[in-house]
């Protein structure tokens, strides 16, 4: 236990001597904070609120299962905002947001990028059903424009995925459909036995039901999910900027905090590397030798001696 003591005391001793030393992190890095904070400007928020309808989405549009068993136990609300976020970091799905905001003619100048407009925009849980889509600009109007445009998007992007399926089902039901009628003519020119032909037909009754449930899911998919992702919260114009001292004051301590760490490890590989004796347990330590006595220092010798 003494080598531990004897660091902890030369550290110290380290740390009194040298304060300002390691005192510099703390200050630039604490500085750097404060410029980042200052540097963020002001912004603005603009949030809409969508309700997800669990009762249908999940044999509709597979945004939400009721039961969770389909997405690892996440409720309706935290897979949709999940799938938004995801969706925003495509480009395709972003230049449909992008186009739907009207923001095209700037994006191809210049004066908005796609990082700029990705980093700006994101959607949120709130509870089982409800997902905010939120954006957050320096721009109010430019807020406004983004979260319609996010909810806008992803509607959209529902209605195309389903009549996509759609058109995929019908595709698929068509050609099983003249599959079936043609078992059925060569079970009819072969004299097979009726009770085969029987089921044949009533199998070709199913597929021809199921077409026709894919026919109208298809004819029907934009109001549909119209009414299973309702709005309930359309976005607003932001009229005062976002309330982020919380934020600020949370980043700028992370740059203190960081500071504090460098100027910590500073401290100790300086503990380590000084191998000066400052005290006679260290000769005893380290030269296994008995110090049989010391000579303390003069207390006139800590005055400055006047001439």
């Amino acid at each position: 236990m003494t080598v531990p003591r004897l660091f902890i005391s030369r550290m110290f001793e380290t740390l009194f001597r040298r304060w300002w030393l390691f005192l510099l992190p703390v200050v630039l890095l604490g500085a750097l904070g404060v410029v980042s904070v200052l540097g963020s400007g002001t912004r603005y928020r603009s949030t809409g609120v969508v309700l997800v309808n669990t009762d249908t989405l999940l044999s509709r549009l597979n945004v939400a299962n009721p039961g969770g068993s389909n997405f690892g136990g996440d409720n309706a609300a935290t897979y949709t905002s999940r799938q938004v976020n995801t969706l925003l970091q495509t480009d395709g799905f972003l230049d449909t947001v992008i186009a739907n905001a009207g923001l095209q003619e700037s994006l191809d100048s210049g004066a908005i990028t796609r990082a700029e407009i990705r980093s700006s925009l994101g959607a949120q849980a709130g509870g089982d059903e409800l997902v905010g889509f939120a954006a957050s600009t320096k721009n109010p109007e430019l807020s406004f424009r983004l979260a319609s445009s996010a909810i806008t998007s992803y509607k959209q992007w529902q209605v195309d995925n389903a009549q996509s399926d759609s058109v995929a089902a019908v595709q698929s039901l068509e050609d099983t459909i003249e599959q079936q009628k043609q078992l059925i003519r060569d079970a009819q020119s072969t004299g097979a036995d009726p009770t085969t032909v029987a089921t044949l037909r009533a199998k070709l009754l199913e597929y021809q039901a199921s077409l026709d449930d894919a026919k109208q899911f298809g004819s029907t998919t934009s109001s549909d999910i119209d009414q299973r992702l309702r709005t309930v919260d359309e976005p607003q114009m932001p009229t005062a900027p976002e309330s982020g001292k919380l934020k600020d004051i949370q980043t700028v301590l992370m740059y203190v905090v960081l500071g504090a760490i460098v100027g910590g490890a500073a401290l100790v590989v300086m503990t380590v590397m000084d191998r000066s004796v400052r005290y006679g347990e260290e000769i005893e330590s380290r030269q296994h030798l008995p110090v049989l006595a010391s000579i303390p220092e003069s207390p006139s010798a800590l005055t400055p001696r006047l001439a």
